[in-house]
């Protein structure tokens, strides 16, 4: 869930200074270390900060608080910079879900700065994750009986263009 477009940024929540201007308390700092914890496993600060305990109407707060907190944009950009083994505690399922729903919501989108282009991408991403992608290998019967497996991914357009023409021939004549 976004929680831009659910919350107004409050007058006190500005993107400038230090973790050291904040001056945070070892419980605050320890909060915030969890928060980011929380936060890598689906990449949500609402959820994150649901995941650390607090209650639904203090979690939209802090969702926004956090995400403009200097000290854990700091912790984030360090933990982005590890190597992808370091990220053991990502939950795959619900970043793969978030994804799909991104994907969904791109396939249909037609408001301001929508394209074609990236409704069909979108599509396309979503039908290779969704394993809905056809084939990209083609079984045919050649001449001499023998079946062959053609790899169209090391095919160039024009030899795809000419394998199309003589499968399309060999079905007329038959």
């Amino acid at each position: 869930m976004d929680t831009d477009s659910e919350i107004n940024l409050p007058e006190y929540i500005t993107p400038h200074g230090s973790a050291e201007s904040l001056k945070l308390t070892a419980r605050e700092k320890a909060v915030r270390d969890a928060f980011v914890k929380e936060y890598f496993k689906d990449f949500d600060y609402l959820r994150a900060c649901t995941r650390v305990g607090f209650v639904e109407s203090d979690a939209k707060e802090y969702a926004v608080k956090f995400r403009f907190c200097p000290y854990i944009q700091g912790q984030i950009a360090e933990r982005q910079n590890q190597q992808p083994e370091e990220h053991s505690e990502l939950d795959h399922d619900a970043i793969r879900a978030k994804l799909i729903n991104g994907l969904l919501e791109d396939a249909v989108y037609n408001g301001h700065g929508a394209s074609h282009g990236a409704r069909v991408k979108a599509k396309s991403e979503l039908a290779r994750l969704l394993d809905m992608e056809p084939a990209r290998k083609v079984e045919a019967n050649v001449v001499s009986e023998q079946k062959q497996t053609i790899d169209f991914d090391n095919m160039t357009e024009k030899e795809r263009d000419l394998l199309r023409q003589l499968l399309k021939s060999r079905a007329d004549v038959e």
